[in-house]
């Protein structure tokens, strides 16, 4: 992985590169899905083929949290994953079996959302509350948002085209949701 530390982004300086891998994994053995950092840019959420890794310090220590060997189990690996808007020890995290998890305690323990999503989740975020969650799932052409945090989860919207969704953001009420053709919002979350 490779971050920026710098501020000349025009000459490439600055940049150091870091690596993920635990001790005793190859590189062969691992393949990154997804990275996503906090506000603060300083914890750091790796979305592995292995697992669900989390730093805590800017890339200087990485730890398996979720699924591999760990204690937290998951269904099939992570895909997507996210940080609370407002709260790192927030955390959702999609997996390849079709769920998703979160987190209230940093990554502590994992709790398998109650609700069939009918797809991978390609892509997770919060609302600036940490209060609404919402996921875009592949296979099944929807989205999905959690007003409970992360316990279950609904398609609120009924409308939308029969596309692959493959990223999800938010402002304030207003939702994007990606798809191979471009994007499309909604102006009261969802």
């Amino acid at each position: 992985i490779r971050r920026h530390t710098g501020t000349d982004f025009a000459n490439n300086h600055g940049w150091t590169e870091s690596s993920i891998l635990p001790t005793g994994l190859v590189k062969a053995q691992f393949y990154v899905e997804y990275v996503i950092c906090d506000q603060d840019h300083n914890y750091s959420l790796v979305c592995g083929t292995n697992g669900l890794f989390m730093s805590t310090n800017d890339f200087g220590d990485v730890n398996l949290v979720a699924g591999g060997t760990s204690s937290s189990k998951l269904a099939g690996y992570p895909t997507c994953a996210t940080f609370g808007a407002t709260d790192n020890s927030y955390i959702a995290v999609g997996t390849s079996g079709n769920a998703i998890y979160y987190s209230q305690d940093g990554a502590s323990s994992f709790t398998k959302s109650t609700s069939a999503i009918g797809g991978t989740p390609t892509a997770i975020c919060t609302d600036s509350s940490n209060q609404i969650v919402y996921a875009a799932v592949s296979g099944s052409k929807k989205f999905v948002r959690s007003t409970d945090g992360g316990v279950t989860f609904t398609a609120p919207a009924t409308n939308l085209p029969a596309l692959n969704y493959n990223a999800v953001a938010t402002s304030g009420r207003v939702v994007f949701l990606g798809n191979d053709f471009g994007v499309l919002y909604s102006l009261d979350s969802g």
